[in-house]
């Protein structure tokens, strides 16, 4: 075994807390405004409530939308023949993550935008499949082809 000898470190001068100079002081800011922008902000905010319930009740006291007179009804080309409708019947299709027949989709989409599983009768697929063939995003467009269907 070796000797071990330990040197010997001097330590630091120690400072008295009397010696220690005075801490720099805090840097100024210039004062806040007195609460002006939350008091216009607290104001924009009450309007826009008022608003927004002025408009609720707005919409809830209007009398609703008038029904289309009942001789009015869509024309869906090849409504009538079932025999072209029977193959699209048995597609499947997925809607959700899940696969169905499109039928089953038809229905479901009838129903969630008219009320109804047949509109004004028809069969929901011939409706489906005329919504989605005669779909355009330009007004004119859509009505040249529904007049060139016969829609």
């Amino acid at each position: 075994m070796s000797i071990q000898t330990a040197e010997q470190v001097p330590a630091p001068p120690t400072t008295r807390l009397s010696d220690r100079s005075a801490p720099p002081p805090a840097p100024q800011l210039p004062p806040r405004p007195r609460g002006r922008g939350f008091r216009g902000l607290l104001y924009l905010a009450l309007a826009l409530d008022i608003g927004a319930l002025l408009l609720g009740v707005r919409l809830l006291v209007t009398a609703p939308a008038a029904a289309p007179p009942p001789d009015r009804k869509i024309a869906v080309p090849h409504a009538g023949s079932a025999a072209l409708w029977a193959p699209l019947h048995r597609w499947v299709v997925q809607d959700d993550g899940r696969n169905k027949p499109f039928e089953t989709f038809c229905r479901e989409t009838v129903r969630t935008i008219t009320g109804r599983e047949r509109f004004e009768g028809i069969d929901a697929v011939a409706v489906v499949v005329s919504w989605l063939l005669l779909h355009e995003s330009r007004q004119d467009r859509a009505e040249a082809a529904a007049k060139q269907a016969g829609c």
